[in-house]
């Protein structure tokens, strides 16, 4: 029975094509390159959207994602939060009744710089009793007090923090009410 069915559909479409028809049926060399372009194009769409992320990128986009976070928990928590930036590393610093502590560290990835830049001074001394946390003393060296601060009314230290790569750089920037500005140079 499949039998027959194929013999009568081989008959139609048979049919509809003269000898002539049947010898050039293969493709034709454009036909043939035009494929392979079509394929090409597909494949560098899948390659370019499965490609792995830079460091640069990855870090970046944490970067970007924590400096979020420590405003909004400044804000929610009511308690101010501090960044720390040094050799290779950052610190992300809370306050406590004891003064700042490191509440979390990240290394910095190798072949990225990290560069913290204040926009305005923002002088400790002469306001030292408007703070509602503990400040180190001046002399107390072992304490690490941070550069930047995230106030609990959502007010933040002014600054810039340049993460560079070989061929990138990505610059944060944060005004005084807490708005953050990424700009990303090559």
């Amino acid at each position: 029975m499949a039998d027959q069915a194929v013999k009568v559909l081989m008959r139609i479409l048979a049919a509809g094509i003269s000898d002539r028809q049947a010898a050039q049926r293969g493709l034709t060399l454009v036909e043939l390159l035009i494929v392979i372009a079509i394929m090409g194009l597909m494949a560098g769409v899948v390659v370019l959207t499965v490609r792995p992320q830079a460091p640069i990128e990855r870090f970046a986009a944490a970067l970007e994602r924590d400096l979020i976070a420590m405003r909004n928990e400044a804000v929610i928590g009511s308690t101010a939060r501090g960044l720390y930036v040094d050799e290779g590393r950052l610190h992300v610093l809370e306050i406590s009744a004891d003064g700042w502590r490191v509440a979390s560290s990240a290394d910095i990835p190798k072949g990225l710089d990290l560069e913290l830049r204040l926009t305005e001074e923002f002088v400790l001394p002469e306001h030292r009793d408007n703070f509602d946390f503990p400040l180190p003393d001046d002399d107390d060296k072992d304490v690490i007090e941070p550069q930047v601060t995230f106030g609990s009314l959502g007010e933040v230290t002014p600054f810039s923090l340049s993460l560079a790569a070989t061929n990138e750089v990505r610059v944060f920037t944060v005004d005084q009410f807490g708005a953050l500005e990424v700009t990303r140079e090559r």
